[in-house]
């Protein structure tokens, strides 16, 4: 399997190197917590990212998720033509 697309959140967010846990809200400059503090990369979730764009940023959110379906066909169909060959 193919690498990992970014989540369509991040245009929304930006990433702190030191504190990989959190993500800064690029329209509110809100801080949001993607996992324990104690957690590895691994256990960080956008979740609580798209939660937040839901509840504060809607028309951002909509945005967002019709990116995240506009992905998710893409890499069905990238399936899809990997399982024919």
């Amino acid at each position: 399997m193919g690498k990992r697309l970014a989540s369509a959140v991040w245009k929304y967010f930006t990433m702190f190197q030191d504190r990989l846990e959190i993500g800064k809200c690029n329209i509110c400059r809100q801080e949001i917590r993607r996992g324990p503090l104690s957690a590895t990369s691994k256990n960080f979730s956008t979740k609580s990212l798209w939660g937040h764009l839901k509840s504060k940023h809607k028309n951002e959110h909509s945005l967002a998720e019709k990116e995240r379906s506009k992905e998710t066909e893409k890499r069905e169909n990238l399936k899809k033509q990997e399982e024919k060959s």
